[in-house]
């Protein structure tokens, strides 16, 4: 196909981030008419985000430059180090027998 031939952004995606997420939704519901997604968390960055066409057709997503914060307890993630696994039992076991056999 010949960029002449091409509509009016087709085959490029602009991608912004934002500080302030609310005032940039505000002002892009004040100039388009309709989003091509409406305000949602993306899954893979757990930050909000909207899209839309700008005037001359081109794709436009507007994220958060963030995630929200989130409010309660923090979640405690295990010390994977301090967890007794069966690999370790048998280490300690081979390790012992070692030195029982040498004699120490």
């Amino acid at each position: 196909m010949s960029p002449d031939d091409a509509s009016p952004g087709n085959g490029l995606l602009l991608f912004f981030r934002v500080d302030d997420y609310k005032t940039a939704l505000k002002r892009a519901r004040a100039l388009v008419p309709r989003f091509e997604e409406e305000p949602h968390v993306n899954p893979n960055t757990q930050t909000r985000e909207f899209s839309l066409r700008d005037p001359d057709g081109y794709y436009v997503t507007i994220s958060a430059l963030s995630a929200p914060e989130r409010t309660g307890t923090p979640r405690r993630r295990p010390d994977k180090r301090l967890q007794p696994t069966k690999a370790r039992g048998r280490i300690r076991k081979l390790r012992e027998r070692r030195s029982r056999l040498r004699g120490k």
